[in-house]
């Protein structure tokens, strides 16, 4: 049942079609890309995407993303469908920036423009399909416009230095300015809260995304194709940049031995007493005990310290205020509990809500060489990381059977390891037999989503096979 169930929602990308049909060359260093999904929310909150850096027929990056949602999964789609292009924008060279913005004037005004040529696989029900479904019409328009300007801006700075972390922080946080805006220029900083809010139409699409919110963990890996090496072993940089509590881990062989180590550390305060030291010095005048409560949540309410959307921990008080007027929820003053709308039963604001914003969408980016020892890229959502270790990561993907998917694998390790007091309570060495871990494994894929949401989070699985380019 385990199996059968896990087996459905696999996905496998072959880059030697790629190869076939001269997409990449044999500098490309991917040799399979494999994901899974288990839900838990319904919908699901998680998202993926992955895509080629083409701008003129010449393909040298790679391009991945892992989304995770919170409050809905309006935030976690529109990121996994435009991150991507605005990290492939942020490292173009300024001849290239101008070449992308002749395209994007070219285009068909209905149709999606991807500066990260989005990759199509084969299913496990045998259709064809992509990773990030496009959001709604008029979503889909206003982040075509935001990414132009955007091109507009890399292009009016001219020949600049392509530093991988300057360009991908700055990719990170133009998309959250963007989508935190609500369609206003330069997020509307200069309005007040009444006229930010005075379109007699307001894109209701946008309004869900930055009610909600999503971190993830996004990347890209870069080879040098031959007009480059000339006749020299290739370079291949990873890139990784990480906002909230996704992670990725690279796996190395040394001397037969698969060993792990994780890229990214968890953007929540609670695990990680670097965020709490940064949240205390951006709030001096707020005692921190205040700002983290609640087992160390951000004004006692959300786990992540870095994230896109979510505009309750970034706005202005007043702004906050004014939205939730517009929406038509009652009881939209300090210290009353909201009674419908997506932020039900909590206070208009945050308690305090002194110095905002205190929530930001800046990543943290990790940049190494891929050397031919390393094996294995795995980028994964917290359902993931929070029960399995890179340790035991290691020893799955070292015993991998052929044809056996490593993304399920995980998947599957994570749903059959059970907490520590729990095992206890089966066995009092904690150690359990496969029958029991198969068992405990069969009753939560048993609970329908939106129950299992108690019992489990969503997991996606993302796993980037790395081999040596010829």
């Amino acid at each position: 049942m385990v199996d059968s169930i896990l087996q459905k929602s696999r996905v496998r990308i072959d880059f030697s079609r790629y190869r076939e049909d001269n997409v990449i060359t044999e500098y490309c260093p991917i040799k399979t890309v494999y994901v899974n999904q288990l839900a838990a929310n319904n919908p699901l909150e998680d998202r993926w995407n992955v895509g080629f850096v083409q701008v003129d027929g010449v393909v040298s990056s790679f391009l991945f993303s892992v989304i995770d949602g919170h409050s809905g999964p309006a935030c976690s789609h529109t990121v996994a469908w435009a991150l991507l292009d605005y990290l492939g924008a942020s490292l173009l060279k300024a001849q290239k920036v101008s070449a992308v913005l002749e395209q994007l004037e070219n285009y068909p005004p209905n149709q999606p423009y991807h500066i990260a040529r989005r990759l199509d696989f084969v299913g496990e029900d045998g259709r064809r399909g992509y990773a990030a479904s496009p959001p709604a019409s008029q979503m889909r328009a206003f982040m075509k416009q935001s990414l132009k300007s955007y091109l507009k801006y890399i292009e009016s700075k001219g020949d600049r230095d392509i530093d991988p972390v300057a360009c991908l922080t700055e990719a990170c946080l133009r998309l959250d300015t963007d989508l935190c805006s609500l369609g206003h220029e330069n997020g509307g900083a200069d309005l007040k809260p009444a006229e930010f809010f005075s379109d007699k139409v307001l894109n209701r699409d946008l309004l869900h995304v930055l009610l909600s919110g999503a971190v993830g963990t996004a990347g890209r890996i870069f080879w040098h194709n031959a007009d480059t090496v000339q006749n020299q072993t290739p370079d291949i940089d990873l890139h990784i940049a990480n906002v909230g509590d996704c992670a990725a881990a690279l796996f190395s062989a040394t001397d037969g031995v698969l060993v792990g180590e994780m890229l990214t550390r968890p953007h929540q305060p609670a695990v990680n007493v670097e965020e709490a030291q940064r949240l205390a010095a951006e709030h001096p005048h707020e005692p921190i005990g205040s700002i983290l409560r609640n087992g160390g949540r951000l004004l006692g309410e959300l786990a992540p310290s870095r994230a896109f959307g979510d505009v309750r921990y970034k706005w202005p008080a007043d702004r906050i205020l004014e939205l939730i007027r517009h929406m038509g929820v009652e009881a939209p003053t300090r210290g009353t509990v909201m009674t419908s709308g997506p932020w039900a039963g909590l206070q208009p604001l945050p308690e305090p809500y002194l110095s905002p914003p205190y929530l930001t969408a800046r990543p943290e980016i990790s940049v190494l060489n891929l050397t031919p020892d390393k094996k294995f890229l795995v980028l994964a959502t917290d359902g993931l990381w929070d029960v399995v270790s890179v340790k035991d990561a290691s020893k799955a993907l070292s015993n991998l059977q052929p044809d056996e998917c490593p993304a399920t694998t995980l998947l599957k390790m994570a749903l059959t390891t059970m907490p520590p007091q729990m095992a206890k309570v089966l066995n009092s060495t904690g150690e359990l037999d496969e029958s029991l871990k198969m068992r405990h494994a069969a009753s939560l894929l048993s609970l329908p989503p939106g129950v299992a949401r108690y019992y489990r989070d969503d997991i996606t699985v993302m796993v980037v096979e790395l081999t040596q380019p010829n």
